[in-house]
């Protein structure tokens, strides 16, 4: 396993690949849209909270007003710490809580404006709908939508869609950019 200057693993073991710096890595990220995506589709390990935060800023950097990313996985597995590194790349200086009560936060102040949904509580499509949704989509901004894969045929065309989860055994996060939306819920 190679590591970088800073010590962090890089390269891949068993078809995952450690973060470190997608750009140092020389890996394509970018596909179709603003948004990366892995080339080799494989796993992203994220050993730390800091390296979560560090793909979320590259996301967020790369990201223009309109794009929705979609994140998906299990409680713990490390969706709000990801969408603070997005909020941060996107040049906000606002400090990112995850909206799991509030449902919808608006950070203004950065490069665009981002709005950061959880649909984590929402029990319908209407009421994701009753939130604005539709006017969020078409206000500019870049939209974050923890447990997006509660309601997928919300999202629209082009939505980067990301898949997190917690290995219980080591710890680890891993976050994989998907496709599609994936077919059933991630609980």
């Amino acid at each position: 396993m190679k590591t970088a200057n800073d010590g962090q693993p890089t390269g891949s073991r068993d078809g995952l690949m450690d973060h470190h710096c997608a750009a140092d890595e020389g890996r394509a990220l970018w596909r179709g849209n603003s948004l990366p995506m892995s080339a080799t589709a494989s796993p992203i390990l994220l050993h730390t909270i800091e390296n979560t935060l560090a793909l979320g800023r590259e996301l967020g950097t790369a990201a223009r007003a309109g794009d929705v990313i979609a994140l998906c996985g299990g409680l713990g597995s490390g969706k709000t710490h990801l969408s603070k590194g997005i909020t941060a790349g996107a040049g906000s200086p606002s400090e990112v809580t995850s909206p799991t009560f509030t449902l919808v936060h608006e950070y203004r102040g950065g490069r665009v404006p981002v709005f950061h949904f959880d649909f984590y509580r929402m029990s319908s499509a209407d009421e994701v709908l009753g939130l604005g949704w539709d006017e969020y989509l078409e206000a500019g901004g870049l939209c974050i939508v923890e447990w997006a894969d509660l309601f997928p045929a919300l999202l629209p065309e082009g939505t980067a869609w990301w898949r997190l989860s917690l290995e219980g055994k080591t710890g680890i996060h891993t976050a994989l950019r998907l496709d599609v939306a994936p077919e059933r819920p991630v609980l």
